[in-house]
């Protein structure tokens, strides 16, 4: 009994954290038009779907507005090339620069965007780290990434700023900042540091699987 339990656990738990974490990209994407989507439909004779099936209606609001988004994906790649449409991309990025606060979270935006599909293929962290976290007596897994912002450097100097992300859902995390001697490095790979959690520390590099 025992046995088939943990065998049907072990075959739920992948599907089960493949489909949390795309739910969750598919949410972040779509929740600021779904909403519009969603008054559309009912305003077009659809206020039976809205009153007696709300959750078919946010399902579907969902769906529709990731079929656009993807469409709008290739839209924009297509003609992203073209002379008008490159200029017209431009002038948009020089008006965005200019409205306060907007201008903040559209540079950070694009530098990492920029950063994860770069043919150049830059990488994003700068490697895996151990750290004392979330007290001296604990070490945590975390990823170096960029330098400190430059008022902090100018205060305390030798920091380095680490990602720790959280586990069994690391596109969550935390940003601290350490001095460069609590920080060490490790050979741990991004891709295998990122197993690890997912698999709350079940999964060891190196190990081969058996996906017959």
């Amino acid at each position: 009994m025992k046995k088939t339990f943990l065998a049907g656990l072990a075959s739920l738990l992948p599907i089960t954290i493949t489909i949390i974490i795309v739910a969750f990209f598919v949410d972040f994407l779509t929740a600021p038009f779904a909403g519009v989507v969603e008054d559309i439909i009912t305003k077009h004779g659809a206020t039976e779907l809205a009153e007696n099936h709300k959750y078919l209606l946010i399902i579907i609001s969902r769906i529709i507005v990731l079929i656009l988004f993807i469409f709008v994906i290739f839209i924009l790649g297509f003609f992203g090339r073209k002379l008008f449409f490159a200029w017209f991309i431009n002038f948009a990025h020089r008006i965005l620069y200019k409205i306060p606060v907007i201008k903040t979270i559209y540079k950070v935006s694009r530098e990492i965007s920029t950063s994860v599909f770069s043919s150049k293929k830059k990488k994003i962290f700068k490697g895996t780290v151990a750290v004392p976290f979330p007290t001296e007596k604990n070490l945590a897994l975390g990823l170096l990434s960029g330098d400190p912002p430059l008022e902090v450097q100018e205060k305390k100097q030798n920091l380095q700023s680490v990602f720790i992300p959280t586990a069994p859902h690391p596109i969550s995390g935390f940003i601290v900042m350490y001095k460069k001697d609590e920080v060490k490095d490790t050979p741990i790979e991004t891709e295998d540091l990122f197993k690890f959690l997912l698999s709350c520390g079940l999964y060891k590099a190196g190990e081969e699987t058996d996906e017959s």
